[in-house]
């Protein structure tokens, strides 16, 4: 879909956190916002997706976004137009470049699924290059199993929408080494982020954990039909002043992935109060309505797909 972008822009020097020219897997809604968010900042990414349709919509997602002038508040301004031509797109892990530094995996929230992704990232890296998660609620030592040379691997968890929440959990499991930590929380601050670094494990890490239950708890007044989540988004940012609410919120960050990390939730917690939470989005789900990216979800948005914007 394009030419190696290898002789374009210099990436950043590598001497600080030793990467210099990334691999991401997915190419969905928070994948195309983290490769627009290494290549705003001056990376080589190679963007990986077996779906070629997938690559393409992120392809002119990157181009609308960069053109978007609220993103030079976010991005520098004077790399927005070229951001493009620093994306190498590939169906097949087998065309990698071997100077890939990292493979940050962005796919389903399911074992199944990362698993398979961490293993070919395995085969086909040598130990040198490392190797990230960006699950959003498995700890590391449930996917490190699947990574060889485990010292090597770690989670680096972004939050929605990437280029304005700037906050990168780094979780390490008890494999992980101290150089690999190193490595991920400076690239984090390279981009513009602020790394939590994590060296004891917990499901979600901080902020999701911390979201779950306020999530929940709207679910759950819905569901017992005390409030519409008009009514709950409304009492919560009346008495907090937050822009958004809990229904809001989920909207932002996307419906399906809200599925899939509750979904991950009860796998990971054994727990059967998960289950009628996920089944009150389920209906949404498969209707397609998954929120602000497609212009509806618990809420109607005026724009379509690509729209991001707090509400």
């Amino acid at each position: 879909m394009a030419d190696d972008p290898r002789a374009c822009s210099s990436p950043p020097a590598p001497e600080a956190s030793g990467i210099a020219r990334i691999l991401v897997v997915g190419a969905g809604w928070v994948g195309r916002q983290i490769v627009g968010q290494f290549a705003a900042n001056g990376f080589v990414v190679e963007w990986l997706d077996a779906s070629e349709t997938a690559l393409r919509s992120g392809e002119e997602w990157l181009r609308s976004k960069a053109n978007e002038a609220e993103m030079a508040a976010y991005w520098p301004a004077d790399r927005l137009s070229t951001i493009r031509d620093r994306v190498l797109f590939l169906t097949k892990i087998s065309d990698a470049s071997d100077a890939v530094d990292l493979v940050l995996e962005s796919v389903t929230e399911q074992v199944s699924v990362k698993r398979k992704v961490l293993q070919a990232a395995s085969a086909r890296f040598p130990e040198r290059v490392l190797i990230a998660s960006n699950s959003s609620y498995f700890t590391p030592s449930m996917l490190d199993r699947f990574v060889t040379h485990p010292e090597r691997f770690a989670h680096m968890h972004f939050h929605v929408p990437v280029w304005r929440t700037r906050l990168v959990d780094v979780a390490c499991s008890p494999r992980t080494s101290s150089a690999t930590a190193k490595s991920l929380s400076r690239l984090a601050a390279e981009i513009g982020q602020k790394a939590l670094v994590e060296t004891v494990e917990n499901p979600g890490y901080v902020f999701n954990w911390l979201l779950r239950s306020l999530l929940q708890s709207a679910l759950q007044l819905k569901a017992k039909g005390v409030a519409e989540p008009e009514s709950i988004d409304f009492a919560w940012r009346q008495v907090t002043g937050m822009e958004l609410g809990p229904f809001g919120i989920m909207d932002q960050i996307g419906l399906d992935l809200i599925h899939q990390t509750m979904s991950a939730a009860r796998f990971v917690d054994g727990d059967a109060q998960w289950q009628p939470l996920i089944d009150q989005l389920q209906p949404l789900v498969d209707a397609g309505k998954l929120g602000l990216k497609t212009g509806e979800g618990f809420f109607k948005y005026p724009s379509t797909e690509g729209n991001d914007k707090n509400v």
